[in-house]
């Protein structure tokens, strides 16, 4: 596997929240491809993306959910040292 490159951004907390949304809703289009193609019923109208099998949408879905994870996880930890920073007086 090939290594990661990583990446530092500064964005706008509003910014992060806009980017999570987006992500969310693509997940949410790969949970429910999941569902369709291991059931061929979704229960509401909804976009269902295209792919060959209900494992490769959740490998798809799985991906998704990763990035949301680590961009919360990262969030929530510059909130955390905000606070400590403000409880310094700093």
């Amino acid at each position: 596997m090939a290594e990661r490159e990583l990446v530092t951004l500064m964005l706008d907390k509003q910014d992060i929240g806009q980017i999570l949304d987006g992500l969310r809703e693509r997940l949410e289009t790969w949970e429910y491809t999941v569902e369709y193609m291991q059931t061929g019923y979704v229960p509401e109208p909804y976009c269902i993306a295209e792919c060959s099998s209900p494992e490769e949408a959740e490998v798809i879905a799985g991906y998704y959910k990763a990035i949301i994870d680590r961009i919360e996880s990262q969030l929530n930890m510059h909130q955390f040292h905000q606070k400590s920073r403000e409880g310094e007086g700093l």
